[in-house]
């Protein structure tokens, strides 16, 4: 039987997540819930309906099929993400297209000759290729490494992106055919990563600490600045001890606080908690790499290019 997984999006000309120019191709599904979330709509591994609020007409004909009253005319804030069924009755109806429906369902071959059609594109440039991100590959391990498996019988370089919390036999199972992972470090205290992501940090810790021992490629880890939560000097010089024993991470990427993402939950019907949080200023960026940078070990980026 063919394996399936649930895909959001393949993105074309990636060069933030992996060497040369790259596809990104996005998952649905997660084991995290962070409150700063980028990609909510990955988070479950159903479709889910999706508002673009510039789209509308007010049309009101989504209003009158919904059968669980969870769309409404509030222009900006469409959807009542509590109450919908995913019945998609109301994508059905709107004709200027607001509405739509997120994921879709491909089995591994399928996502795999997709990607091997934009082979000549992505390794033509500075030896690009393909990063599975998400939501969280892991969260489809069995799905990510039959892709990758695949892919990497056609020559492309293949890429991971991953929250590490799962169990480790599906994370080696994932990247014993990925040619480099990025994996995220998201706090060092474990009662704060829970309160802000839903998990501890102890098995992400112990999974890194065990990959660095077994993988044969190289690790780069991303930091996500989260204002008040991650971004204190204290708590990255604590990554930064944890991480310099670990040989295999070659790599650190900062990345500055992201307010896109408040767009992103409105589409789906919730509110984001970070609402009116600004971004670090550079003077402040530009301080945190310069700690990076004290440890002489790591290459290290605000941003995360490549």
């Amino acid at each position: 039987m063919a394996l399936k997984g649930m895909i959001k999006a393949i993105e074309q000309n990636a060069v933030h997540d992996g060497p040369g120019t790259r596809l990104l191709v996005f998952l649905k599904g997660c084991n995290m819930r962070c409150k700063w979330c980028q990609n909510p709509e990955t988070w479950t591994i159903k479709p889910e309906v999706w508002f673009n609020k510039n789209l509308c007409k007010d049309l009101g004909e989504c209003v009158k099929v919904c059968p669980t009253d969870a769309v409404t005319m509030d222009k900006d804030n469409k959807l009542i993400a509590e109450k919908c069924n995913q019945c998609f009755d109301c994508v059905e109806v709107c004709k200027p297209g607001a509405l739509a429906v997120v994921g879709m369902e491909m089995t591994a071959e399928e996502l795999a000759k997709k990607i091997a059609s934009y082979k000549f594109f992505i390794t033509r440039n500075r030896g690009g290729g393909v990063t599975i991100s998400g939501g969280e590959p892991t969260f489809q391990a069995d799905f990510t490494a039959e892709v990758l498996r695949l892919t990497r019988k056609e020559g492309i370089h293949t890429m991971v992106e991953t929250n590490l919390f799962t169990r480790y036999d599906d994370i080696w199972k994932v990247a014993s055919n990925c040619d480099m992972i990025i994996c995220d470090i998201k706090h060092m205290d474990s009662d704060k990563h829970k309160e802000s992501t839903g998990v501890s940090n102890k098995s992400i810790l112990e999974n890194l600490t065990r990959l660095n021992k077994e993988y044969e490629g190289e690790i780069a880890v991303h930091i996500p600045l989260i204002p008040g939560f991650n971004d204190d000097e204290e708590n990255i010089v604590k990554t930064l001890e944890f991480l310099k024993p670990l040989e295999k991470v070659v790599r650190i990427d900062l990345l500055p606080f992201n307010t896109l993402a408040e767009a992103k939950f409105m589409s789906l019907g919730k509110d984001w908690p970070y609402k009116g949080v600004e971004k670090q200023s550079k003077e402040y960026l530009e301080n945190l790499k310069k700690t990076v940078k004290s440890f002489d070990k790591f290459d290290v980026t605000i941003g995360g290019l490549w």
